[in-house]
């Protein structure tokens, strides 16, 4: 049993009117992740949302660190004697006490804070998500116990309605990808979001021009590969569900009828059909493990060819020290945030 929206207890099997658990399609992510939340209770939702608040503040880590290497840029090229520190930089240095540094004990000490902001933001990241996933474990057990308790108080007509490979799945895998899963992501995209969106309105107020055209490139292909991925690994996932239920049931015919199969010399029959679907599930699995990594592969040579133009321009259009601070805190930004796209 769960706590429903207004305090009711509300049974978590719900009547399929006979319907099969494959003839349902998906409602859409926001309708799951909605009665992916209600299957906690109100304490562990109350969590969730402390746990995910946390996670996504940690982006205002990064947003100090990219600054930090921009700043670091600028101090070095100054040093060099071939322009000075950028005004805006240098009214920050004054304000933070640190005007009357050296150029090599500022740097030093920039490039310092910098890296040790940004791994104290991972180390901190990597943390949160580690609790999360393990609150979210902890979750899975408790609603899979809850469910099975109220699956097997139903009538036997009710409890018949499901085949039991696919009871097996709905109370294990199901719950998993209903907790673990679905929640644990949202809440690593939500906090992506969140980075996207203080990064892009720093970089905005830096240079508008640049962060414009970098939005609306990198945007595209994220759009375009999501139009050709989306669909690939949607046809994986129902092939990956399809295959996991059809390989319990046939290890559990062979199983109830193992006497009868050894008798009639069926075993081989057995063994290739398990051998054919299990197939099937790995192949569409390793399918999707790649589909994964294609938009890592893209954004990154985006990345790369992307800073190397910005580079020429802004070294042909604006003084040293401006222009490595530019392009230092694009690309700092860019190694944060394409990862995350």
């Amino acid at each position: 049993m769960t706590d429903g929206p207004s305090g009711e207890t509300v049974d978590p099997i719900v009547d399929r009117g006979g319907k099969n658990v494959v003839d349902f399609e998906s409602e859409g992510i926001r309708t799951a992740l909605r009665r992916a939340i209600r299957l906690l209770t109100r304490r562990n939702r109350r969590l969730l949302y402390l746990a995910g608040g946390i996670q996504i503040s940690l982006g205002l880590l990064d947003l100090v660190g990219i600054a930090l290497v921009g700043v670091l840029a600028a101090v070095a090229v100054s040093g060099t004697g071939i322009s000075t520190v950028p005004a805006p930089v240098s009214a920050l240095l004054d304000w933070l006490g640190l005007g009357g540094l050296t150029t090599i004990q500022l740097s030093g000490l920039v490039a310092v804070t910098a890296v040790a902001v940004l791994v104290a933001k991972t180390a901190l990241s990597a943390v949160m998500q580690r609790r999360i996933f393990r609150f979210l474990a902890n979750r899975q057990a408790d609603v899979s116990a809850r469910l099975a308790r109220a699956f097997l108080s139903r009538p036997l007509l009710d409890v018949q309605r499901w085949t039991e490979p696919e009871a097996i799945y709905a109370l294990g895998g199901g719950v998993g990808a209903a907790t673990v899963a679905l929640l644990g992501s949202a809440i690593t995209i939500a906090a992506e979001s969140f980075l996207f969106l203080i990064v892009g309105a720093t970089l905005l107020l830096l240079d508008p021009i640049v962060t414009v055209v970098a939005i609306g490139m990198f945007a595209g292909i994220v759009m375009l590969m999501h139009r050709v991925l989306t669909r690939k690994s949607t046809r994986n996932a129902q092939i990956v569900t399809d295959a996991s239920i059809d390989t319990l049931a046939a290890v559990s015919e062979a199983l109830q009828t193992y006497r009868e199969a050894t008798v009639l010399d069926r075993r081989e029959l057995y063994l290739a059909r398990y051998e054919r679907l299990i197939g099937r599930y790995a192949r569409a699995t390793a399918s999707t493990a790649f589909i994964m990594e294609i938009p890592k592969y893209v954004l990154e040579s985006t990345l790369y060819l992307a800073i190397l133009l910005l580079a020429g321009v802004q070294f042909v259009t604006k003084d040293f020290a401006a222009a490595a601070a530019t392009t230092a805190l694009f690309l700092a930004a860019g190694t944060r945030v394409i990862p995350a796209l």
